[in-house]
């Protein structure tokens, strides 16, 4: 089978490369495909994804974009929300500041940790989705809390069952097939130089330290 959705939930399934490969070479009016090894997503975001899909000016043209998205407050430079009812959505930049995220939390959902949000995915391997700019992001983010969904994209939630044991997985995964990927997680509610300056636990001397359950997962990884 390609795909196995009974390791860490049906929402994250497990897909092997190969089908990864079809997908994405694969050409569609809604998006586009990007490895993951050519962007930074946090660790605990859709870690078993072999990579993004990219909004198309299809996808926007079909939900109506007109760039001027209404009601957003901004948090911080990278950080943007927005309450649609009893749901909350966000929008941030990816780590590598190149691409634009979208986030929700549902009703009655705790916004503590960014790992009980949902996220947009293809229903091809729960492969989440991303924009170029923020207006986009902004734009789909509201359209698809107030719309029935299209173009093959559904919310999930963007953390898996047993994420640690998925992370070790996905890393296992990647360097058998040569690729880097970084589990770094910079998101907070401020940028990336006011954290530097706050000098905090995170950092040592200077150094990014990885997130706690990524060190957990590399570390059961190289365990013999």
């Amino acid at each position: 089978m390609p795909i196995n959705s009974m390791l860490f939930g049906p929402d994250h399934p497990v897909v092997d490369r190969v089908y990864w490969l079809s997908f994405s070479s694969q050409l569609n009016p809604s998006f586009s495909a990007i490895g993951r090894e050519r962007i930074e997503l946090p660790y605990w975001f859709c870690p078993l994804s072999w990579g993004a899909i990219v909004a198309s000016s299809g996808l926007l043209l079909t939900t109506g974009y007109t760039g001027s998205p209404l009601g957003w407050t901004q948090l911080s430079a990278d950080v943007y929300h927005l309450e649609v009812g009893k749901t909350r959505l966000r929008v941030r930049r990816t780590n590598d500041g190149l691409l634009w995220l979208i986030s929700r939390w549902a009703p009655g959902v705790a916004m503590r940790s960014d790992q009980r949000s949902e996220t947009l995915v293809h229903g091809f391997g729960s492969t989440p989705l991303v924009t170029v700019n923020l207006l986009e992001a902004l734009h789909l983010a509201f359209w698809f809390q107030t719309n029935d969904p299209i173009a093959g994209l559904r919310w999930v939630k963007a953390s898996p069952k047993l994420l640690v044991s998925a992370i070790s997985f996905a890393n296992r995964r990647a360097q058998s097939e040569d690729l880097t990927i970084s589990w770094n997680d910079l998101w907070a509610s401020s940028s990336h130089s006011r954290r530097m300056k706050r000098g905090g636990a995170r950092y040592r001397n200077g150094k990014l330290l990885l997130p706690v359950i990524v060190r957990l997962a590399l570390h059961a990884h190289y365990q013999p």
